[in-house]
């Protein structure tokens, strides 16, 4: 098993929006980006998708860069906040 970092796990427009303490020593961290609509779905949603990533972790040891996650929670919403 290999370590993941968390900057590859989201594309390159993916911004940390906020981070707030939930329980003793985790920390829920929100990403969010706007993504284009795929092909087929223009149809049905707005031209662009908003993502949110929700990423509940703690810090593993010493090292800054290194976090454990407990729960991730994925959304995806058009502009007009339709699922």
């Amino acid at each position: 098993m290999g370590i993941k970092r968390a900057g590859s796990l989201f594309t390159f427009g993916c911004k940390a929006v906020s981070a707030k303490p939930v329980i003793l020593g985790w920390v829920e961290v929100l990403f969010e980006t706007v993504l284009p609509v795929p092909p087929g779905l223009s149809n049905f949603y707005t031209e662009m998708i908003k993502c949110q990533i929700n990423v509940t972790c703690d810090w593993e040891g010493e090292g800054e860069d290194k976090f454990r996650v407990k729960f991730v929670y994925f959304t995806m919403k058009d502009m007009n906040e339709k699922p």
